[in-house]
């Protein structure tokens, strides 16, 4: 990359980033909340732009520069993030309602449950089958204080209705053989200790964070994807930037293949463009030669590609 194009493209970038900088920083608690939603909506439109600018210009730009940018632009996401929560924060959701099911439950056959895709959990299938709705329902309700999600369970189907979910910060913590299905536009995900499970999940409108996860396969879109201390691990991805691991070894890429009825919708909820997909274009900051390929990454051959993923329609209710 010449200096002269180097030098644009910071100061474009900088530009930028200081513009929305100060867009957010100028919202105000005077304001109701639908205009600080607007608001803050425009500007996370205008960050997935910035973002794509960024992606575009990636391919000249040195290592260093584009983790510094990277880097640039995470930190005002977080920001982003943070004044959202401070100004629009969300409302608590309960699921109490759903825990008296349990006598219309009873009758669900057991084949009318999801499994596992994944091998390791694939024993647990009739168990997960057999477990009426009254405890599909009571799992919804396994979420930490504050916190929409599901936590400290194994061999269950868990799953977030589009309802629930939309424009929500969702976080799956300490599962195992499990099988999770996130319907709707959440707003951003935070999933770590997960193990032998598969995660399915529509158009994440933010970033997706994954932390310490193993033998696991993920099923996402999203504007951001960062993966940390995961391994032995598949990703069906839609990312329109660039998805980052660290500190991973043994995790494959393909394209997102999940379909479920109102899946259109939710990517325009997201904001997400269906056109730009960078799924086999990850950054491996644990990988320093620019000219060699990470040997802590590849693509799924064609072949080994999974498809058959759990549907929504076929959980019990």
């Amino acid at each position: 990359m010449s200096g002269e194009v180097g030098k644009e493209f910071f100061t474009t970038f900088r530009g930028k980033l200081q513009e929305l900088r100060t867009k957010l920083e100028a919202l105000s608690t005077d304001a109701s909340r639908d205009e600080l939603t607007k608001a803050l909506d425009d500007i996370t439109k205008e960050t997935a732009a910035v973002s794509k600018y960024l992606t575009d210009s990636t391919p000249f730009l040195p290592a260093y520069d584009n983790r510094s940018s990277q880097t640039a632009l995470a930190e005002f996401k977080r920001e982003l993030d943070a004044k959202r929560t401070q100004l629009v924060p969300k409302k608590k959701f309960a699921f109490k309602a759903r825990q008296k099911k349990k006598p219309t439950a009873a009758k669900q056959p057991a084949s009318s449950a999801p499994t596992d895709a994944t091998k390791t959990a694939a024993p647990q299938s009739h168990q997960q089958a057999a477990q009426p709705a009254a405890d599909h329902s009571k799992q919804q309700a396994a979420v930490e204080e504050d916190t929409l999600g599901f936590k400290d369970k194994a061999n269950e189907t868990l799953h977030l209705t589009r309802e629930v979910a939309t424009n929500s910060d969702v976080t799956l913590k300490n599962l195992e053989n499990c099988t999770v299905l996130v319907e709707g536009a959440p707003g951003a995900i935070h999933a770590s200790n997960l193990k032998n499970t598969t995660i399915c999940i529509g158009p994440v409108s933010r970033s997706l964070l994954i932390d310490h996860c193993d033998g696991c396969k993920f099923v996402l879109a999203c504007q951001q994807l960062r993966v940390h201390n995961t391994y032995d691990t598949d990703f069906y991805l839609h990312v329109t930037s660039r998805a980052i691991i660290e500190d991973c070894d043994r995790v494959r890429f393909a394209p997102f293949n999940w379909k479920y009825d109102g899946i259109e919708d939710d990517y325009k909820v997201a904001g997400l463009d269906t056109s730009i997909n960078n799924w086999d274009k990850v950054n491996d900051f644990k990988w320093i030669k620019p000219h060699v390929p990470s040997p802590h990454w590849c693509t799924i051959p064609n072949d080994d590609r999974h498809d058959a993923w759990p549907t929504i329609a076929s959980l019990p209710h």
